[in-house]
């Protein structure tokens, strides 16, 4: 309901006035949803302070005038409230089934005839703006009110002392009428928007609606209930105060929407693009009946690039706006709660709200990814709030985001990733089995064969690393013979093949296929000896001019290299297949 109040106020003050007094009874404070006022010339909007606290009097907000007022003179001011829950439906019930004229609800509105105010008032004159399709049943006082059609207008009334209110019989006013509305109002609103630098600021929000309209005469009938819908459907918009749908203005770019309640009786929905918003409907299976209750809640999405902005004099610094309102329904709410979730990392946060709140805080909540740090949390919450029919109020959260923190969160998962592999790396290598004794056992002398064979491929290899320092310490005589070079090489080539020969005998000890650890050993001895002979070879050809073919020689070498080569592959192939087994 929205109350216009026309003043024409004047100083009788000795000194300028540079405010005017608003003064709401504690009655009408708890359903008080907006409060504005325009200068009377030429409606410039008046900025409105709120007193930190109330008095027994009532809660008092100060109208900033455009221009001091000085003593004597006078200024015209608009005053406009919008209220919520001021009517009582009378009779709490009235029959539903089926749908009529004559059955359609009745409520009573009281207030005071005066205006209450802490100024005394000359004069003053007040009237009540009815529905069309509203009959006045009763009004009090009747003797001092005019009716003409759709409208109810008492006084005009003099001397009126300051704080007059109270509702004795002489100073109440009350009508009775026809009302064909829901009494619909919000009993509490909660709303999360999280804002995210990667595509996309979400906004979550719950609601819990109660019709206070009159409610059914009749038992509950589960048929009926759902036939008060065909019988709209069939004979089209019936006035009624029953709730048929839920109607949403979400922004023009909002996608993602997606809709749930407790027991699932909203089950129908359309959405389209008009204008420059997104029209919702949603339709509960079961209308809303007076004194039920409907809630659910509503996520969307709305583009990061479309709700971010960057502020002009700072690129770290970004800036979002957001309807003050819940988009749904214009309807008078209470206990209204709005939190804004930044990116972690976020700093120098505020907030700038285009009227007062009852409360401001501070938060941290932790999320996806949400590793080193939490995301900082700004929230306000207001007991009552309205959004009038044609007025956009928008908040505005402004905050410091740095690059680096912006990449964060990839920086995290890339690293996480990377430890997923490592420790899939590490964990295959791990046997974390509980052998029996046998397995146990088992598990031993495979592993001593395994080492066996290990030790076993490294010894060879030290046989032709031996075989290729002979041939160098030959191809260098070869290019300078100086035969004392030669006997030191030679002799050492003698004790280290004696070095390995006997650990490859040692080794071979271990291996499973015996038969084949010793060939090894043997093929090991021939490798040598034909290496000897090779080297021995090229250095009598240089001494003499002739001796033993070195292509012969040196054949005989590689078939014993060959050899070698195959045994030891032979020997690890046993071990393989001795771990399979």
């Amino acid at each position: 309901m929205k109350v216009t109040i026309s003043v024409n106020a004047k100083n009788v003050g000795g000194s300028p006035a540079s405010s005017y007094e608003v003064l709401i009874p504690p009655d009408m404070e708890k359903k008080l949803g907006h409060l504005t006022a325009d200068s009377a010339l030429g409606k410039v909007p008046l900025k409105i302070q709120k007193a930190p606290s109330a008095s027994a009097n009532g809660q008092s907000y100060f109208i900033q005038l455009p221009d001091p007022v000085s003593a004597g003179a006078s200024v015209n001011l608009e005053i406009k409230m919008y209220l919520g829950r001021l009517f009582t439906p009378m009779p709490k019930t009235v029959p539903h089934f089926p749908l009529n004229q004559a059955q359609m609800q009745k409520v009573q509105f009281e207030d005071s005839l005066f205006f209450y105010s802490p100024y005394p008032t000359k004069a003053q004159e007040s009237s009540l703006l009815l529905p069309s399709d509203s009959q006045v049943e009763r009004r009090v006082p009747k003797g001092e009110s005019v009716e003409s059609e759709g409208r109810v207008d008492w006084g005009p009334f003099t001397s009126a002392k300051a704080l007059q209110r109270g509702m004795p019989e002489a100073s109440k006013l009350a009508v009775h009428f026809g009302f064909t509305r829901p009494l619909s109002y919000f009993k509490q609103v909660t709303r999360q928007i999280e804002i995210s630098h990667w595509g996309a600021v979400n906004f979550h929000e719950t609601y819990e609606l109660h019709n206070e309209a009159a409610g059914p005469a009749e038992e509950f009938n589960r048929v009926k209930v759902g036939g008060i819908r065909n019988q709209v459907m069939m004979r089209g918009d019936i006035p009624t105060h029953i709730v048929f749908k839920l109607e949403s203005e979400l922004p023009r770019a909002a996608n993602n929407i997606n809709y749930f309640d407790r027991i699932g009786n909203i089950s129908t929905s359309r959405a389209w693009r008009s204008g420059s918003s997104t029209k919702l409907t949603l339709e509960p299976r079961f209308p809303v009946l007076g004194g039920w209750n409907a809630d659910w809640q509503l996520q969307y999405s709305v583009p990061t690039r479309l709700a971010l902005f960057l502020s002009g004099a700072d690129s770290a610094v970004h800036v979002m706006n957001a309807t003050l309102g819940a988009p749904v329904g214009r309807l008078f709410a209470e206990n209204v709660t709005t939190k804004v979730v930044l990116p972690a990392g976020a700093s120098d946060v505020q907030i700038a709200l285009p009227r007062e709140v009852d409360e401001v805080w501070h938060d941290r909540m932790w999320g996806w990814f949400d590793v080193h740090q939490s995301r900082p949390v700004i929230a306000w919450s207001a007991k009552t709030l309205y959004t009038p029919l044609g007025e956009e109020l928008s908040f505005q959260v402004t905050y410091r985001y740095s690059g680096l923190a912006h990449l964060q969160k990839p920086l995290t998962i890339c690293f996480y990733f990377l430890v997923l592999f490592v420790m899939y790396i590490l964990l295959s290598r791990l046997d974390l089995r509980i052998l029996s004794t046998s397995e146990a056992a088992g598990q031993a002398a495979e592993d001593s064969e395994n080492a066996a064979v290990s030790a076993l491929v490294d010894t060879c290899e030290d046989a032709l690393h031996l075989r290729d320092d002979l041939f160098q310490a030959a191809d260098s005589y070869g290019r300078r013979p100086v035969k004392r070079q030669w006997d030191r090489a030679l002799k050492s080539f003698r004790k280290q093949s004696e070095t390995v020969k006997r650990e490859v005998g040692e080794t071979v000890a271990s291996v499973r296929d015996t038969e084949t650890g010793q060939k090894i050993l043997q093929a090991v001895e021939g490798l040598i000896e034909a290496s000897r002979k090779a080297g021995e070879a090229r250095v009598e050809v240089k001494e003499k001019g002739k001796g033993e073919s070195t292509a012969q020689t040196e054949n005989a070498v590689s078939v014993a290299e060959e050899r070698l080569l195959r045994l030891v592959q032979r020997a690890a192939s046993a071990a393989g297949n001795g771990k399979e087994e």
